[in-house]
Formats: C-alpha cells, sequence, structure tokens
C-alpha cells in the first residue's frame, strides 16, 4: 500500500510542477505565448550555448585531476559543477549581449520570477541541510540547491548591472545627441 502512495505522491507532484511552470511561463511573457528572440539574439544566443558547451566539457574533465579526497568531499555537487558552469557562462553572455530576455517578456515579471525561484532554492537548502552541510566528511545534497540559489542570485545581480549600464550608455547618448 505504501508504494502505491509514494508512487501516487510523485504523479501528483510531477502534475503539480507542471502546471505551476506552465502557469508561471504563460505569465512571464506579454502575449502569453511562448519566447520570441529575434536574429540577432538568436545568433547571440547559439553562441552561447557554444561557450557554455565547452565550458561544461572542461569542467566535466576536471574531476580526473583533483585528489580522492577532495572528491569523496564534493560528493555530488561534483557531478552538478559543469552543469552549473555550463548555465553561467550561457546566460552571463546572453545577458550581456542582449540576447537572454525575449522580445515578448515582461520583465518585472521575469525577474519576480528568478528571484523567487533563488529564494526557494535557498530555503530548500537551508532546511535539509539545518544540521550543516557536511555529513560523514562529504557535502550533503541541499548544497546543490544552495549552489543553484547562487546561480540565480548571481544572474538577477548581472541583469542590474547590464540594466545599470544600459541606462548610462542611454544618458551618454542623449548627452552626445544634444
Amino acid at each position: 500500500m505504501t508504494k502505491i502512495g509514494f508512487i501516487l505522491g510523485v504523479i501528483i507532484c510531477l502534475a503539480c510542477v507542471l502546471i505551476i511552470t506552465s502557469v508561471i511561463i504563460k505569465m512571464s511573457h506579454t502575449d502569453g505565448q511562448r519566447a520570441k528572440y529575434d536574429e540577432r539574439q538568436q545568433v547571440a544566443r547559439g553562441k552561447g550555448y557554444t561557450y557554455a558547451f565547452y565550458t561544461a566539457a572542461i569542467t566535466a574533465i576536471i574531476p580526473c585531476f583533483i585528489p580522492e579526497g577532495i572528491k569523496v568531499f564534493l560528493g555530488d555537487i561534483l557531478y552538478f559543477m559543469p552543469l552549473l558552469a555550463g548555465i553561467l557562462v550561457h546566460v552571463t553572455y546572453c545577458i550581456f549581449n542582449d540576447a537572454y530576455m525575449e522580445l515578448n517578456a515582461e520583465p518585472k515579471r521575469w525577474i519576480s520570477m528568478f528571484i523567487c525561484i533563488g529564494i526557494a532554492n535557498f530555503l530548500i537548502a537551508f532546511a535539509s541541510c539545518k544540521d550543516g552541510f557536511v555529513e560523514k566528511g562529504s557535502l550533503k545534497t541541499g548544497v546543490i540547491n544552495l549552489s543553484m540559489g547562487i546561480l540565480f542570485m548571481i544572474i538577477m545581480l548581472e541583469v542590474f548591472i547590464k540594466s545599470r549600464l544600459d541606462a548610462k550608455e542611454a544618458g551618454d547618448d542623449e548627452e552626445f545627441e544634444a
């Protein structure tokens, strides 16, 4: 009976995640449609994917060169580092080349969604690691959520920096035209 309950719980949880995700995607776009990018953004995103792939590939090789004790300490996070590094490179490249936010995106909703995801990851990390982040000489799995929370906060910092640079550039353009 418990096996059926567990399977039912997993199915209900996945259904809830899919429903919430679809609602968030619909809400984050002004027209409720899929993301729309112009040609310049598509080219920049392609370059971002290329840089992210090579970063992830190089980062995946690193465990071959580190001592076994460090591998044991890093635990599960070791296998997520290439993914996190690739995501960070792709997002950073796209943000600073004006290719990350879709043409039909609502910026305030988009930023709010990313902040909520980052905070949720922090909460999950601290809830699962309330006794500390290390157990039996290895990092707990909750550190993955902590690193995702940090990643989302870095993304929001990059968006903030890019918006300030764009505002400064727009101010300089107006000053130059006058």
